[in-house]
């Protein structure tokens, strides 16, 4: 009888393992999934990198919002620097979410120094207790893992917005039970969601307002007012850090809302608990960034350039005044080779000039798509030698040609334009005119045969008929990173649109 009890119970446990073990796979399949393929603010592919570092190798942690994701270079930071650390921010994270970001990395690592952008101290969702929305609540916690801090956050989180359930938080299929019918790639595959190490950082490219006029203080003693739960999880943060002999740095990224109001209540928030604050709208800080508008762009959400800058200036102080020495780690290292393929991509889309252009695409990480229509190159030797050194033979119709190059020649779509040394690799795979498969099959491209519209994974990439249309497909961050046209009677000096 014994015997049959214990056959019993452990079959019921079995039983409830499996059941648990489905279910959770079942929530994880169904979570929506933000990566660099998709999202400029990708917390999937961040939040999944930050539990694979290595504990306790991380110097200094940024919390914020996207403008956070947009100014602080964790790569850039290391290589000037020696100085690791991470961006947990996400878009629209309230200072409610910084907090409980804070306490889940502190489960894992132990830094130094903590940075927290300040822009959501303002009371930007008026009409949501933990001011921001619950899809990007959600954004934010979803990819957070089970645990005691998880399940505060979602009970303060319930406690706050009587609106939102803790079970829907952990059991996320009630939430998004209805996304069977869009599930992609990176959905069943988790290899898929870090493509890149990047360190929390998100690219931005936009160049900023040269107008910008950065902020002067005029008045010590006006003082801002904030709402009671960014003010009591502000303090939360700032009592956590000191608890466990973390230096706090509160930053304001530049901006056009800053007024004394603000100015004086952060730097006031700061003595008193200890902080150093960083206004970057001042006009002295601005200045000592030394960003060149429009280019290196720190306004809001800053650009890759501007970033740099920032980067550079942060990482002096956290150098000279909470002496962070140098040291080498082996995962920013290896790291350095991605960071420099994402700054070659940001370049990229800024050249205006075809030969540049197609010089600089002349990389293995690239699927490159080009068609040629209703123009001459023969009279251009330096465009023919670019195209040849791309594999290609130069195109000399004035028709449409179609010329597409994966990485590593797993596919090639020709026509007589194909140079015999591309055709004959053994590596290349003979596809029809019109569509072909990439990246080990798991893209598709087509092209259009009246206009040379092309098309990869459903989208239409095509920026104009008229001219040399090209195509830049990153196969490391499964996604177009450029796309551009060069038309005009003077390919020297073309007409260029993105």
């Amino acid at each position: 009888m014994k015997h049959t009890y214990f056959k019993r119970a452990l079959a019921w446990v079995i039983f409830s393992v499996l059941t648990l073990g489905i279910l959770f796979r079942y929530n994880e399949v169904l979570e929506p999934k933000y990566t660099y393929a998709n999202s400029t603010w990708p917390t999937t592919s961040s939040y999944e990198q930050f539990y694979k570092m290595k504990e306790n190798s991380i110097d200094v942690l940024f919390f914020g919002a996207s403008v956070a994701v947009n100014t602080f270079l964790p790569q850039e930071l290391y290589n000037d620097y020696g100085i690791t650390s991470f961006n947990l921010g996400s878009e629209q994270q309230s200072v409610f979410l910084s907090y409980y970001w804070l306490k889940e990395a502190l489960r894992f690592q132990k830094p130094k120094v903590v940075v927290i952008d300040s822009l959501f101290l303002n009371n930007m969702h008026p009409e949501n207790p933990i001011n921001t929305t619950e899809g990007l609540t959600r954004k934010c916690l979803d990819p957070m893992r089970l645990s005691p801090v998880k399940m505060d956050a979602v009970k303060d989180l319930c406690n706050l917005d009587e609106s939102q359930t803790q079970l829907s938080y952990i059991l996320t299929n009630f939430r998004f039970h209805d996304r069977w019918e869009s599930l992609g790639e990176t959905d069943w595959n988790r290899s898929e969601y870090t493509n890149g190490p990047l360190m929390g950082y998100g690219i931005n490219t936009a160049y900023g307002d040269a107008n910008y006029q950065p902020f002067k203080p005029s008045d010590s003693e006006t003082m801002a007012e904030f709402t009671d739960v960014e003010t009591e999880y502000m303090q939360k943060i700032a009592d956590l850090c000191n608890s466990h002999g973390i230096k706090l740095v509160i930053c304001t990224i530049a901006n056009e809302s800053m007024n004394d109001g603000i100015n004086n209540w952060i730097t006031n928030f700061a003595k008193s608990n200890g902080a150093k604050y960083i206004n970057m709208c001042r006009s002295d800080v601005y200045k000592a960034i030394g960003a060149k508008l429009p280019k290196e762009n720190i306004q809001y959400h800053s650009n890759i350039w501007g970033a740099i800058k920032v980067t550079k200036y942060l990482g002096k102080i956290l150098q000279d005044e909470y002496s962070l020495s140098a040291h080498k780690d082996g995962q920013y290292e290896s790291a350095k080779a991605f960071y420099e393929l994402v700054k070659k991509e940001c370049d990229l889309t800024q050249i205006e000039k075809p030969v540049e252009y197609l010089r600089q695409a002349n990389d293995s990480n690239y699927s490159i798509f080009i068609t040629i229509n209703g123009i001459s190159t023969d009279t251009l030797d330096d465009i023919k030698s670019s195209f040849t050194n791309l594999g290609f033979n130069s195109v000399n119709n004035s028709g449409v040609s179609h010329l597409a190059f994966a990485k590593d020649r797993e596919s090639v779509l020709k026509d007589s334009s194909i140079s015999d040394e591309a055709a004959q690799d053994e590596n290349a795979v003979q596809l029809n005119l019109n569509e072909g498969r990439f990246r080990n099959n798991k893209s598709r491209f087509s092209i259009d045969d009246i206009n040379g519209t092309i098309t990869i994974d459903g989208g239409n990439c095509e920026k104009g008929n008229t001219g040399i249309n090209i195509v830049i497909y990153d196969d490391k961050l499964m996604k177009v990173v450029d796309s551009v046209n060069f038309s005009g009677d003077d390919l020297r000096n073309p007409q260029v649109t993105r």
